[in-house]
């Protein structure tokens, strides 16, 4: 892996980690091309604070999500990705919700789901959690 796979790498790691969102290379990019010293692995450490701040901006994500409702997103995130397939919402709404038959499930990620992608972003899931419509 070289220099910059690494840097992207690490940059979308965080993302995933603070927004529960998987900033695209696009985005990426744009932010490294602002950025000229990352071109050292000694500076990706350094460029991982800037670039939150930076997709926040971008992105309209909220910087003042509470710990929970991002530990939640991550739970129900099984595979890592950045948003909430239907498949992983349906195994852990059952495992927390076991009197909820499947099409009930089905029926709720319809509704989380508010760009009809089939997979909840981190956005989406915080409108369900806030009850915000």
């Amino acid at each position: 892996m070289d220099v910059a796979d690494s840097v992207s790498v690490t940059l979308k790691c965080a993302a995933i980690s603070k927004f529960g969102y998987k900033p695209s290379k696009r985005l990426i990019s744009e932010f490294l091309s602002q950025h000229t010293n990352w071109q050292s692995s000694d500076a990706i450490e350094h460029l991982v604070k800037p670039f939150l701040e930076y997709i926040s901006r971008q992105c309209r994500l909220p910087t003042d999500s509470t710990d929970e409702i991002r530990a939640t997103f991550l739970a129900f995130d099984l595979k890592g990705q950045g948003c909430i397939s239907k498949a992983d919402f349906i195994t852990v709404a059952k495992s927390i919700v076991p009197k909820f038959s499947e099409s009930q499930i089905r029926h709720i990620f319809r509704q989380v789901d508010k760009d009809n992608d089939g997979c909840v972003t981190y956005k989406e899931f915080e409108r369900m959690m806030l009850f915000d419509p």
